[in-house]
């Protein structure tokens, strides 16, 4: 927190999170701003990347209605996930050079465009095109992994991860709904939409958003911030040291700077930067348990984002193919299964208090196994079911993946590790959406989902 308001850093750690909400809205509201325009973004890619979901096989009819359907599809779904997947490798590093600001700014404008683009699309390549831009500028989440990191003590991390699962949910569910209804209008109405979204955030990240990368010359406010944090950080160590009965003496806090002073200390850390101030090979060596905890990581990422992106895939052309759904109808059974998903959400932020993120995780994917009795299931509502399940499982991995992100990265490489965890994850997406699409043959799920009409066409 910064120093504009009455309480001490231990006074303003000691209250509930909602009152410390009211605290930052009323003597430092451009924290909230900074953060809400971040949430906010995450909503948008969400919203975007499942918007198209409900209204595939129409669109294949208009671009592409000699192709294989399966074959359309995964074209169509696997142009933003490739995109994403690509841009996700360099976005972090670059926000490590030039700044977490620059890189969201130009990421939100180019996304802007695609939508535009994507809306007055002729065939099925120029939509994969344009398709693929928007993608590429959706993949900045390395970015804002670094950039609400750079900022915040590691316990508060667990609390960011579920406000971005948050949004991830909810802009996912609501995606397919809300294309399924402005479809209604006319076909390519939902992207006009997203494009306007896109530019209202533009230009208000553009006018308001706040740097955050570590540097020597941190702007005033992030002085008082990496401050802040880093001596409450030391007065809890030093309290856990007293209360097992070892000296203390070398992890006394920093004194105070003088009031009205801003110069101490010479170089503010954030609390995952105490004690990380290395490069990446030098962090490896000392931590002999960072590769092998990476790579972890990076699996546990790759198996949630395909699972829950080829559900997301699958179930539209399920409802229209097994189900014979309208757009309309396609779009609201996909926000169903939300509802639950958004409750286990919130409920994280409790449960991962209780238990490690890492336990609540493989429960998680323990859910996730349930989605193979998906070919035999003939009930809406009980491929609804199995759907929540899915979603569910996914969720309570990546509500903690920031958490466990933020706990590995030394902040010199915060970027380059953001980015390498993002784009083991963003490989899930084109190989569920599109693996198979490059030899002409739709993902087996799909011909074993939607239908004998469907597997018919397929063999």
């Amino acid at each position: 927190m910064d120093n504009s308001g009455p309480l001490s850093t231990e006074e303003y750690y000691s209250l509930k999170r909602l009152a410390r909400l009211r605290y930052r809205l009323k003597y430092e509201p451009r924290r909230i701003i900074d953060l809400s325009l971040i949430f906010i973004s995450i909503f948008i890619e969400w919203l975007g990347n499942t918007l198209l979901a409900p209204i595939t096989p129409w669109y294949i009819d208009k671009l592409a209605s000699g192709m294989d359907e399966g074959a359309a599809a995964s074209i169509l779904m696997a142009s933003y996930a490739v995109g994403t997947f690509l841009s996700s490798l360099f976005t972090g590093p670059l926000s490590d050079r030039y700044g977490r600001r620059p890189v969201f700014i130009l990421a939100m404008f180019l996304y802007t465009i695609s939508y535009f683009l994507v809306a007055n699309a002729w065939n099925i390549a120029s939509f994969a095109g344009f398709r693929a831009i928007g993608g590429v500028s959706a993949g900045t989440r390395p970015v804002l992994y670094a950039f609400i990191t750079d900022s915040s003590r590691v316990e508060d991390m667990r609390f960011y991860g579920s406000c971005i699962s948050i949004c991830n949910t909810v802009g996912g569910a609501l995606g397919p709904t809300i294309g399924g209804w402005l479809a209604s209008v006319g076909i390519s109405f939902p992207f006009y939409f997203m494009g306007v979204l896109a530019a209202i955030l533009f230009l208000l990240q553009l006018f308001f958003l706040r740097e955050t990368k570590p540097r020597e010359d941190k702007p005033e406010w992030l002085k008082w911030e990496y401050y802040e944090c880093w001596k409450h950080q030391h007065q809890q160590q030093q309290g856990r040291d007293q209360a097992n009965d070892v000296s203390s003496s070398d992890n006394l806090p920093p004194p105070l700077p003088p009031s009205g002073s801003i110069d101490a200390p010479p170089k503010g850390m954030s609390p995952m930067d105490e004690a990380k101030d290395m490069g990446l090979g030098a962090w490896s060596k000392k931590n002999k348990w960072f590769i092998t905890t990476l790579v972890c990581l990076c699996l546990a990422a790759f198996a949630g984002q395909y699972a829950g992106n080829s559900w997301a895939t699958v179930f539209g052309v399920l409802g229209a193919d097994r189900y014979d759904l309208t757009e309309q109808q396609n779009g609201e059974a996909m926000g169903i299964q939300a509802l639950v998903v958004i409750i286990c959400t919130i409920l994280y932020m409790y449960i991962s208090n209780k238990i490690k993120p890492g336990l609540v995780a493989a429960f998680g994917f323990c859910l996730v196994v349930l989605a193979v009795i998906v070919p035999f299931i003939y009930s809406i509502w009980g491929t609804i079911i199995i759907g929540m399940c899915v979603y569910v499982g996914i969720t309570f991995f990546f509500a903690g993946m920031a958490y466990c992100s933020a706990l590995i990265s030394p902040p010199k490489s915060r970027g380059l590790i953001n980015s390498i965890t993002m784009g083991v994850t963003n490989v899930g997406k084109p190989i569920s959406d599109g693996g198979p699409c490059c030899l002409l043959i739709p993902p087996p799920i799909h011909r074993w989902c939607a239908g004998p009409s469907s597997r018919r066409s397929t063999i």
